[in-house]
């Protein structure tokens, strides 16, 4: 019987719960062990030398790690780049390398929009009036408010751009009575059938 595959988890920056992982191996059935923060070459190999795969963040996977690990077979960055990873020199060694090329786009359409809202909203001048015991009683500015009637213009329409447009035109433009929100994009980003304003 042959033993079980290893497969190494190198934390990123921040510790994190791995148990998603875990769960997905066992269909393999693989052994995982999860490892802190390795910054180093020589930090891989000596703490991964027996692996057969690497789940990393920042880990560096050069030519001399993969070399070193004789029976590293596949390398997952949990993100959307693989800059840590010697792609050229994983090719030449047979090692698969994947990554998660989605994995931030919800995130990052949301934030997108919440910034939006507060810029709008004047949110953040506001906090920093109320904390310093300062309530005016108005808006700061010159200009705050509905959205309605507002232009909102989005500069590419990659993966991002176009789940921000979709978040903007849903929550915004269809649910109101008043003139919408226009969005002007460079292309159309919504479901067919669907109009941004």
């Amino acid at each position: 019987m042959t033993a079980q595959p290893q497969v190494y988890v190198i934390q990123g920056q921040t510790e994190r719960d791995w148990s998603d992982c875990q769960a997905a191996l066992e269909r393999v059935p693989a052994r995982m062990t999860t490892l802190g923060v390795v910054s180093t070459e020589d930090e891989v190999i000596a703490k991964a030398r027996d692996a057969d795969g690497l789940v990393i963040a920042f880990a560096p996977i050069t030519r001399a790690v993969m070399s070193a690990l004789e029976g590293l077979k596949v390398v997952a960055r949990t993100g959307v780049g693989y800059d840590v990873i010697d792609v050229p020199a994983a090719t030449d060694l047979g090692v698969v390398v994947v990554n998660i090329p989605d994995i931030w786009i919800r995130e990052v359409a949301n934030h997108a929009l919440a910034l939006l809202l507060a810029w709008n909203r004047k949110i953040v001048t506001l906090d920093r009036q109320v904390h310093a015991g300062v309530w005016a009683g108005s808006v700061p500015g010159d200009r705050t408010g509905a959205l309605h009637g507002e232009t909102v213009g989005i500069v590419g329409l990659g993966n991002i751009g176009s789940a921000f447009a979709r978040r903007v035109c849903r929550s915004i433009v269809h649910r109101s009575a008043v003139p919408p929100l226009r969005v002007v994009t460079n292309t159309s980003c919504l479901p067919s059938g669907e109009k941004a304003a």
